[in-house]
């Protein structure tokens, strides 16, 4: 940069400045009013109005050497952060204090930049500011007598302790989060971390020596993952002491390559309708009539029970079709909702598949899948979610299944589903503690079904009990299924061609059971109690009101009064309304210092009215 550039460049920041002593000018005869006497006020105004005419002199003289030289002023703006000032840039927000000591040096720098070095802001404004910054336990450090200058030399005290802030970044370094899984969010989280820590460390002049950098080392290994542990290893290649520097480019490096595989997850949900689904997972084998094998009444209703003599219902109790040994106790009657039936010697097979799904390391896992078209959504159980290792994204919604028996839903994953092969597909699904029982309850005998041996199913072990991982619902079931069918055994059993390979369905032949699933209880006794008590606190019960109209209605009951045949009550004003300052003594003061300029300066006496008169 050239001299006279140079010189230029001073006198253009002698004017900037020039402008905020200006300022402070103003502000310091603003001042005055408010604390200085009238007799005061005259000796003070006149040194007050040397001190202006001596700045509008500097002005000028600033202002003409601008003139007088080459260099283009709007230049010398740029330079000096006076850009495009047509830009509007986005507001800075002030930075927070929660009264953690890890985080005072941090606050305490930012505040001083924007807030406590700004000559522009008065006491007052930046005790208003500091206390809008103070949050948790920051906060109850202020008092309602504080001014700016002590409550930040209070916090100052109180925070700015050197050992501690030390020890509270130590106890991060040495107690990271467990990362469970193989995950790239949760690794940078950590680096992130780390980092952070190290660099406000060495801040505070602590430089990490060899024995620190092995230390962070072994602690940080025990907190990752054990894939990411044992690529640690592989990659040391001698018996020396491993670098911080070289252990932090592995940490890199693993999070980059986690991240290349990891598919990017879709955007958190933000409607906040929390939409309500219904799914029914039910299984019901009908229980036939000892009498009439073919039909499926109860007993009670046969009509060839009813024709027998008392004497043939008799028999039949000795066969144990009517007649119970065991005594009949009711100690509490009770009702279920359920959501799960198998009774008798009938099983229906439900639609079960073998399904992958993509987990959070990429690869494909086999999960124990349940088709059901009944169900608006699919479903995921909260143990097959955390295996998948999948990020959960928060919703709030509800499933409602038989009898309007509701659970809610507070989380989802969003996963790839596919066949191996061709088939693929992105579907969200709601994450609920268990879907169903063990489906089958019990091994199913298939003895006598002689099912297709050179056609691929979808559940090759549809027959073996086992639990259920995930639920594909209405909004994907027709999707998956083919048009070829083959039924079996008296149509009993049809075999159903899908994007899996044929799913088994239909009922067939079984031990008697009697399993129940149920998902919801309640004692008769005590609803029908709670309708009584409901009953007599009809008209009882007080409305709820919010409390400003508590307040409203308490100041008319304490002031309406009756007076010369009429009603009076005071206005309900609100309390902690803010006390203005008295204007009008300042405004005299404004008025009778002007008066005392014009007498000393009759020509600027004379300008003021010329200006008064053209407007």
């Amino acid at each position: 940069m050239a001299p006279k550039e140079l010189s230029v460049l001073t006198v253009f920041n002698r004017r900037k400045a020039h402008l905020l002593v200006k300022a402070k000018i103003d502000k310091l005869r603003t001042e005055s009013y408010r604390v200085l006497s009238d007799e005061e006020l005259v000796d003070f105004e006149t040194s007050l109005d040397t001190m202006e005419v001596d700045a509008d002199n500097l002005e000028v003289s600033l202002n003409t050497l601008l003139e007088s030289s080459n260099v283009d002023t709007s230049e010398l703006s740029v330079k000096n952060d006076f850009a495009n000032y047509n830009v509007k840039l986005p507001s800075i927000n002030l930075p927070e204090f929660s009264g953690q000591y890890i985080d005072w040096l941090q606050f305490k720098s930012q505040f001083v930049s924007l807030i406590h070095d700004n000559a522009c802001l008065s006491d007052s404004q930046k005790l208003y500011y500091l206390q809008s910054a103070l949050k948790g336990h920051a906060k109850q450090l202020q008092t309602v007598n504080d001014s700016y200058s002590s409550l930040f030399e209070a916090l100052e005290g109180r925070n700015e302790n050197k050992r501690l802030i030390v020890n509270s970044h130590i106890a991060e370094l040495l107690n990271p989060n467990k990362i469970k899984f193989e995950s790239a969010f949760h690794l940078r989280s950590l680096i992130d971390s780390i980092q952070s820590h190290l660099r406000a460390l060495k801040q505070l002049e602590l430089e990490p020596n060899a024995l620190c950098e092995s230390m962070l080392i072994f602690v940080i290994t025990q907190r990752l993952d054990d894939e990411s542990r044992k690529q640690y290893e592989m990659e040391l290649h001698s018996n020396d002491l491993p670098k911080w520097d070289n252990f932090l480019d592995f940490l890199i490096k693993r999070n980059q390559a986690l991240e290349n595989v990891q598919r990017n997850s879709s955007l958190k949900n933000k409607n906040e309708y929390s939409p309500k689904f219904r799914s029914f997972v039910v299984k019901s084998n009908e229980k036939t009539c000892p009498l009439c094998p073919l039909e499926t009444h109860p007993i009670f209703k046969c009509k060839m029970f009813h024709e027998m003599s008392v004497q043939e219902r008799s028999n039949k109790s000795s066969s144990g079709v009517i007649y119970d040994p065991s005594p009949s106790t009711v100690i509490n009657p009770q009702t279920a909702t359920c959501l799960y039936n198998e009774i008798g010697e009938k099983s229906i097979l439900l639609s079960t598949a073998k399904v992958k799904v993509q987990s959070a390391t990429g690869g494909w896992l086999v999960m124990n899948t349940i088709l059901d078209s009944g169900s608006q959504k699919c479903l995921c159980s909260l143990e097959a979610s955390n295996f998948l290792g999948l990020e959960k994204y928060s919703m709030n919604s509800t499933i409602a299944g038989l009898n309007g028996a509701c659970i809610s839903v507070r989380k989802r994953i969003s996963a790839e589903i596919s066949n191996g092969s061709s088939f693929k597909r992105k579907l969200n699904f709601l994450i609920v503690p268990k879907i169903t029982g063990c489906v089958p309850t019990q091994p199913l005998d298939l003895t006598k079904i002689k099912l297709p041996p050179n056609i691929t199913y979808a559940d090759a072990e549809f027959n073996i009990p086992k639990r259920i991982d995930i639920l594909l619902g209405g909004e994907i079931f027709y999707e998956l299924l083919k048009s070829k069918q083959i039924k079996l055994h008296d149509n009993s059993i049809i075999l159903q061609d899908s994007v899996f390979g044929y799913i088994v369905t239909g009922s067939i032949q079984n031990e008697p059971s009697n399993y129940y699933f149920c998902n919801f209880t309640q004692d008769q006794v005590d609803r029908n109690l709670t309708k009584f008590w409901d009953l007599e606190a009809i008209g009882i019960k007080a409305e709820s009101s919010c409390d400003p109209d508590d307040q409203a209605i308490q100041h008319f009951k304490s002031s309406v009064r009756f007076n010369s045949g009429r009603y009076e009550v005071g206005f309900p004003w609100k309390s902690h309304t803010q006390e203005l300052n008295d204007n009008f003594s300042v405004a005299e003061k404004r008025v009778k210092s002007l008066t005392r300029r014009f007498i000393r300066d009759p020509t600027l006496y004379i300008q003021y009215s010329e200006i008064f008169e053209r407007i």
